[in-house]
């Protein structure tokens, strides 16, 4: 397996774990077994993983050799998708809790 290969599986494997993450916590929060709030927090740093991977990705197919092409489309696919849906369920948490939890930012005046 050489060097390129590995990273394919890297890219890989680092936005499948991304996406199962998010499938369970936000079944957690659901199931209330994790509070809103709480599951915030974690679905803005996965949010934020999912945004580095995505430039990663970017980087290194503008970057990179041709070898690398589809190591690069994985990171951009997963980390884009992944980014897309926390946001997306951040903003879904904004909504229903009326602006209490979720949401792109932190408004609370607590």
């Amino acid at each position: 397996m050489d060097a390129w290969e590995f990273l394919f599986w890297v890219c890989g494997g680092v936005a499948c774990a991304l996406f199962t993450l998010q499938s369970v916590l936000w079944t957690a929060m659901r199931m209330k077994r994790l509070s809103a709030p709480r599951w915030t927090l974690h679905a803005r740093r996965m949010r934020a993983a999912g945004l580095a991977l995505l430039i990663a990705g970017a980087l290194l197919w503008v970057a990179g050799p041709d070898v690398a092409k589809r190591a690069a489309g994985w990171a951009v696919f997963g980390g884009g998708f992944n980014a897309l849906i926390a946001t997306f369920h951040l903003l879904i948490v904004a909504y229903l809790s009326g602006g209490r939890a979720g949401g792109l930012r932190d408004r609370r005046n607590d």
